[in-house]
């Protein structure tokens, strides 16, 4: 089977990757300073994230990637995944 990519696509997911890890890692850091007030919210901030980060970037990289068959990518339920696996 043949495959192509969108390497614009495979780029922006690339992006968006790295965009995500710098925001969660920058969410752990005021964890591990010890901001008073909000100690609860910085984890769960930066779970919500990386959840929503890991999924876009996944079907970024989906669209991207392009095979001889008919593919559709249904709005709904990638909404319903990015939530499903962000309360997890």
């Amino acid at each position: 089977m043949l495959a192509t990519y969108n390497m614009w696509l495979v780029v922006f997911a690339v992006v968006v990757a790295t965009a995500v890890s710098y925001t969660s890692l920058r969410l752990a850091s005021r964890v591990a300073a010890g901001e008073r007030g909000h100690d609860r919210l910085w984890p769960m901030f930066g779970t919500v994230a990386m959840g929503i980060g890991i999924s876009l970037m996944h079907a970024i990289g989906m669209m991207g990637y392009s095979v001889r068959i008919t593919l559709r990518y249904d709005i709904l339920n990638q909404v319903r995944i990015v939530l499903y696996l962000t309360v997890i």
